[in-house]
């Protein structure tokens, strides 16, 4: 019996002019292609909508800005790091397009009184425990330096992080024993 074939993952990249669809094409990227960088998918869309689809109305990748659901996208950043890995193959990641300009005037200017209640991205969330790094800077406690899902930098150490769990609510009933029987 011939061994099935793996799932390649979808990416769909829509290019959006206010809330209105522009332009979509959807690629299959293997395992292998992962790698492959958000830039390289925005000039491959730029690419087959200048040649095939509008050669009037062309479209200059460095002016696309692309985002996913979760917030703006650097070019730089591997496909593979976008994706959920606990899901495993065969997922679907849709890739938002918009022209640099239009980018810009989609995002107000924050405010000073705005500060406090800026809104992150879960990228950018302290409470995720990731912490962006170009290069290893030594080690640090509960960390671990790696390439994962939000890209290069720390991590962290899950079973580190389960360690001091349990460092911490065994000191806390030890805590709680010692105070019930003081009053015994």
């Amino acid at each position: 019996m011939p061994a099935a074939e793996p799932q390649k993952t979808q990416i769909i990249l829509r290019l959006l002019e206010g809330d209105a669809e522009r332009h979509a094409i959807r690629l299959q990227l293997a395992r292998g292609k992962l790698s492959t960088k958000v830039g390289d998918l925005v000039e491959r869309f730029a690419r087959h909508h200048n040649r095939r689809c509008a050669p009037g109305a062309t479209v200059d990748a460095a002016s696309l800005a692309a985002a996913d659901a979760e917030g703006p996208l650097e070019r730089g950043v591997a496909v593979g790091n976008l994706l959920d890995p606990t899901k495993g193959e065969g997922q679907t990641l849709t890739i938002e397009l918009r022209r640099a300009s239009a980018a810009l005037d989609d995002d107000a200017a924050p405010s000073d009184d705005d500060d406090d209640d800026a809104a992150t991205t879960p990228r950018d969330d302290p409470e995720r425990g990731f912490e962006p790094c170009d290069a290893y800077e030594g080690s640090r406690r509960g960390k671990v330096f790696k390439l994962g899902y939000f890209g290069l930098g720390y991590y962290v150490d899950a079973l580190e992080k389960r360690r001091l769990d349990a460092e911490c609510a065994a000191a806390a009933a030890l805590e709680s024993y010692e105070a019930s029987a003081k009053y015994d």
